[in-house]
């Protein structure tokens, strides 16, 4: 009876300790949320109490999961700061945040106290929307004094040793670019979703910085569009999809249209010129590899795939050619990048490409339609070994005449070429030729009332000084 007593008192004893330290953990935890919150708040309204407004609703810790979760983080720029952006003496950008929640799970706090390492399970933004104001000007005349880039193989933060994030995530973030000047939203992104896994920080030897190996990420944009440079086409697309593991890019529902009316895109040069209006269904681009491209080590591509593309060009012959543009070839373009560019193979399936002219003999464009185009071009390279060693630039091209003659081109590149000659041949298969009529009569006047055609055959070679061939018409 005497040891069942003093069993139950021990246990009782042990219970009331136990919830002792609950109560006590549960009272740390709610001073040190209300430490963090005034802490954050107050760091960061020092750092920028001339342009921003700071406010962080709550701040939630948990000892036992050694788990950190800020909620209701505001960072909300001055009115006079967006009406002087740009100025001198003022910044050129700034930021509107609303962070709904931010998650530090698996805190390393012993870790962090005596080594100065930085141990986190999981870095999660969440539910937040960014806007970034830019004052819309040219940075040519501002001063370089500030250098703007960001060394992503080298940080700098003070007081660290070292450090690892197994997970870092972005998860349903909104964000728009507006340009000041005039206003408008010139990128906008409906759903933003980004995953990091294993990042590490190691300590450089030489210096003080760390350098950081960022380990396998993962993008996900939807419902994205932007205003392209030039402020005349709006870039869209439905989803893109980019994973280091891979090394893959996926974007589907891709458009590039113009921002205005086709008058007034006329009108913005007195040059007849190029007006586009493009679409793709799906566009896939292989063997990325991100870290290359953002050290400038070049770009070298397994293949791009582009399914359902839609390829729209106009241009309005009545006004006058601008003679002092001379469009390079595309072997030109190549040999005169600044990077390594290498692509194996460009596949263009289910296609479509129209072309029109608008002329003054009629109110009508002159249009040329390619169907069910395909087109195969390999060997696509600036990378001076490949071009020293012969490399041959081909593209293979079959579509549909008008939707209804069947034609076929090859071209071929000589990239070692010095007077940059190239060559092509090609064929048509026969049909009726009225199918010419809306090509010829816009622009000669003349129209087709019957014939036939049995086939065409045609080869030449040129360069940017002259060219050379012959064609064969049999109808």
């Amino acid at each position: 009876m005497l040891e069942n007593f003093k069993y139950k008192k021990q246990s009782i004893n042990a219970l009331i300790v136990l919830v002792s330290v609950i109560v006590l953990v549960l009272i740390l935890q709610i001073i040190a949320g209300n430490i963090i919150s005034n802490k954050l708040e107050k760091t960061i309204l020092i750092e920028n109490e001339k342009y921003y407004e700071v406010k962080l609703n709550r701040a939630r810790v948990n000892l036992f999961s050694m788990s950190v979760i800020l909620k209701g983080l505001k960072v909300i720029p001055d009115s006079l700061l967006l009406a002087d952006l740009g100025k001198p003496d003022m910044p050129s950008i700034a930021f509107d945040i609303d962070m709904r929640k931010l998650s530090l799970k698996g805190i390393g706090i012993f870790k962090l106290l005596r080594d100065k390492y930085v141990g986190l399970d999981s870095f999660i933004i969440d539910d937040t929307k960014v806007s970034i104001y830019m004052d819309g000007t040219s940075d040519k005349n501002k001063s370089s004094s500030k250098s703007g880039g960001i060394n992503l193989d080298s940080l700098s933060l003070k007081g660290v040793s070292g450090g690892n994030i197994n997970n870092f995530r972005l998860e349903d973030i909104v964000i728009n670019v507006v340009d000041t000047k005039n206003w408008d939203t010139i990128f906008s992104a409906g759903y933003f979703e980004m995953l990091l896994h294993d990042i590490t920080l190691t300590e450089n030897k030489n210096d003080s910085s760390l350098k950081a190996d960022w380990g396998n990420f993962k993008i996900k944009m939807t419902s994205e569009r932007a205003i392209l440079p030039g402020n005349t086409y709006n870039l869209s697309f439905d989803d893109l999809e980019f994973s280091t593991e891979t090394r893959k890019i996926t974007l589907t529902g891709l458009g590039i249209k113009p921002k205005y009316s086709l008058s007034k895109m006329v009108s913005f040069s007195k040059y007849n010129h190029e007006i586009y209006n493009v679409s793709v269904g799906d566009l896939e681009i292989n063997s990325v590899d991100i870290y290359d491209i953002i050290r400038d080590s070049g770009i070298y591509l397994s293949s791009i795939n582009i399914d359902k593309l839609k390829l729209d060009i106009y241009k309005d012959k009545r006004l006058p050619y601008d003679t002092s543009k001379r469009p390079k070839l595309p072997q030109q373009l190549l040999k005169s990048l600044k990077i390594d560019l290498n692509i194996d193979s460009i596949d263009i399936s289910n296609s479509e490409l129209i072309y029109s002219e608008r002329h003054e003999l009629s109110d009508k464009p002159m249009s040329v339609t390619l169907g069910s185009l395909n087109v195969k071009v390999k060997n696509v390279t600036s990378v001076l070994d490949s071009i020293i060693d012969g490399a041959m630039m081909t593209i293979n091209l079959n579509a549909e005449l008008q939707n209804h003659l069947y034609m076929g081109v090859d071209i071929y590149f000589p990239m070692n070429s010095v007077s940059d000659t190239f060559s092509f041949s090609g064929y048509l298969k026969g049909g009726d030729l009225e199918l010419f009529s809306p090509v010829i009569k816009p622009v000669m006047a003349v129209s087709i009332e019957s014939g036939t055609l049995d086939k065409l055959t045609f080869s030449a070679s040129a360069n940017p000084y002259w060219s050379i061939g012959k064609m064969d018409m049999q109808y």
